[in-house]
């Protein structure tokens, strides 16, 4: 994932998980879904907080962030 910023992979470079989307080569989504999948065998499911708190794009981090500054919930800078 190193050969892209932060915010810039190309659908290519994600994968899916429960509610959200997570690198492919850095093995996150993979990791990710094997938990999941054990703990949908212990009687709960894994989702990410909210519709954003899996990968964002830079435009999403950008109007997190602005949303913030204007008194919204607290995102880091994009990029970071």
């Amino acid at each position: 994932m190193s050969n892209y910023s932060n915010g810039q992979l190309p659908d290519s470079a994600l994968a899916p998980i429960a509610q959200g989307r997570l690198a492919k080569d850095s093995y996150c989504a993979a990791s990710w879904n094997t938990m999941n999948v054990r703990a949908v065998e212990l009687g709960c499911q894994l989702l990410p907080t909210g519709s954003m708190s899996s990968y964002r794009t830079l435009a999403q981090q950008e109007q997190l962030y602005q949303d913030y500054l204007n008194g919204g919930s607290l995102a880091a800078k994009p990029g970071t």
